[in-house]
């Protein structure tokens, strides 16, 4: 799992997106330190996505809820207008230079790969790790 230090700043930029649908995640914390993610629509909570994540965990957390919602939710309320283009020829030499992008803009180095992921689901509906470990995609 990646691991990053900024899961507010990567929640902001996935309700940023998420707000022209009316839908937010909200992050919430338990008696116990174990946090959940909310979904949200017009002010009233839809349903709770995921539990018992720790801190460390919350970047993970908030990409599969942001994935879940754009691919679940927001399709079946379009009725399959979905994304126009989709493009799954990406190379690993797309990622460098989309990752360059980002840090160049302000992502941390350690988080890019997730802010990375995030913009694949939304943008193009695609995986853009399907192989985690594979070092020519993550390097």
């Amino acid at each position: 799992m990646n691991k990053c230090n900024n899961w507010e700043n990567l929640l902001r930029i996935c309700n940023e997106d998420l707000e022209k649908s009316g839908y937010s995640l909200q992050i919430v914390e338990d008696e116990d330190g174990y946090y959940s993610c909310e979904v949200w629509k017009d002010g009233k909570m839809l349903d709770t996505y995921a539990e018992n994540y720790w801190e460390d965990e919350l970047c993970d957390l908030i990409t599969d809820a942001f994935h879940h919602v754009n691919t679940y939710i927001l399709k079946k309320e379009k009725k399959g207008a979905g994304i126009a283009v989709k493009r799954t020829n990406i190379t690993p030499e797309d990622i460098k230079r989309t990752k360059k992008v980002l840090i160049d803009n302000g992502i941390e180095e350690d988080e890019v790969d997730v802010v990375l992921q995030a913009i694949g689901y939304t943008l193009i509906d695609t995986e853009l790790y399907p192989y985690p470990e594979c070092e020519e995609y993550m390097s």
